[in-house]
């Protein structure tokens, strides 16, 4: 008839799971428009939610199929009663809501970097971000969470936090924010009894488009001041190495992966002048889109990326000197970490600095600091510094 209810299939929704089940289809198809989002935004929750999501997929397709006919039968109670507190449910929530939040930091921090930590534009993208992940997290199944109360209570919280009263770090902030949020939203909580759709597809834009300009933002300044930072590759005396001007760290990457006997030869030397990374400054000219958002030509890029600039370089470097790659990588993160260093120190800079080490006198110093600068001097050793 034509007033017959939808009936969903159990073999169209595994379809939709193989083919599209990072992108969260196999759930938008039986209306679980906050767990498709879940889905889209974490990669099937590192693929094992989707390993889930294939044992469960006939039970959930079952359970719209109930619901649009007891719809379609008869007016559903639109009572909704409160629900005990559940402990799994505000952990997923603080973990959805405190990886939202890190994503949001990780983009807005590439974007206007340093002088933007603790600024008003950082603080807005975190209080959407934490805001969000406690409500979508909270209206998975057929619960309920109230939105103004739990965007009032984070947008409370991180100003107090982030402070000067505090002054704490923005993930410090994150962490704190999503548990207080979260606990506010499950004050909130309600088992809604009616299949009435409270959550529709517009919703579901929405979020998507929200996490969609906070990815893009994160790869382009991941791509600018990561992947294309330039470097030169030079010698103790001064001489860069053969067929090296500037390069880039995924030129380097990718030239390891698909020629590492080029990437050998780069990195060979004689014997008492080896070789070391020079970082070139950024340039001062951004994209043209970037002033759109207020970002100043010139931003000098966060230390975590520097670090991370620096360990990839570092660690193909290694490789192709035929050497433990992730020791040596962390062993010189830690070291310029030590020694208060920039991430982008080059060994000359960090010899100079390993030598000034050696010649503190410890003579009436704490056992833990000369602990400390014993270590210091260990890893300058083993780094050959």
């Amino acid at each position: 008839r034509m007033d017959d209810p939808p009936v969903k299939s159990v073999q169209l929704g595994r379809l939709l799971l193989m083919g599209g089940g990072l992108l969260g289809l196999h759930k938008v198809y039986v209306n679980r428009l906050p767990e498709a989002f879940i889905r889209l935004s974490t990669l099937g929750i590192g693929m094992i939610g989707l390993f889930y999501d294939s044992f469960t997929i006939a039970s959930d397709v079952q359970h719209f199929n109930d619901s649009m006919e007891k719809k379609g039968t008869k007016k559903a109670s639109k009572a909704a009663v409160h629900i005990p507190f559940s402990i799994p449910r505000f952990v997923s929530s603080l973990l959805f809501a405190c990886w939202l939040g890190f994503l949001a930091w990780a983009a807005a921090s590439l974007t206007y970097a340093k002088h933007d930590q603790q600024g008003g534009r950082m603080m807005a993208g975190l209080t959407v971000a934490v805001t969000l992940g406690i409500y979508i997290a909270g209206n998975c199944g057929e619960q309920r969470r109230t939105l103004y109360e739990i965007f009032f209570t984070v947008s409370g919280v991180l100003p107090v936090v982030m402070g000067p009263f505090l002054g704490w770090s923005p993930l410090q902030a994150v962490a704190v924010a999503a548990s207080i949020g979260t606990i506010v939203g499950n004050r909130t909580a309600k088992r809604a009894e009616s299949s009435e759709d409270r959550l529709s597809r517009v919703h579901f834009v929405l979020w998507t488009s929200i996490f969609l300009l906070n990815t893009v933002l994160l790869v382009d300044g991941l791509d600018r001041q990561c992947l294309r930072r330039e470097f030169t590759i030079e010698s103790h005396s001064g001489v860069k190495s053969v067929g090296t001007m500037k390069m880039s760290v995924q030129g380097l990457a990718a030239e390891w992966f698909t020629n590492p006997n080029a990437t050998r030869k780069r990195f060979r030397t004689e014997a008492g002048n080896p070789l070391y990374i020079k970082f070139l400054p950024l340039s001062k000219r951004e994209p043209q889109y970037l002033e759109y958002v207020g970002v100043q030509p010139g931003v000098p890029s966060p230390s975590w990326i520097e670090h991370l600039s620096g360990a990839i370089a570092d660690g193909v470097k290694a490789a192709a000197e035929n050497r433990g790659w992730a020791d040596y990588a962390f062993s010189r993160r830690y070291l310029i970490t030590m020694l208060e260093a920039p991430p982008l120190s080059t060994d000359v800079h960090l010899k100079k600095k390993c030598g000034e080490n050696r010649g503190t006198k410890r003579t009436g110093m704490k056992k833990e600091e000369a602990a400390k600068l014993g270590l210091i001097a260990k890893t300058c050793e083993a780094l050959k510094l």
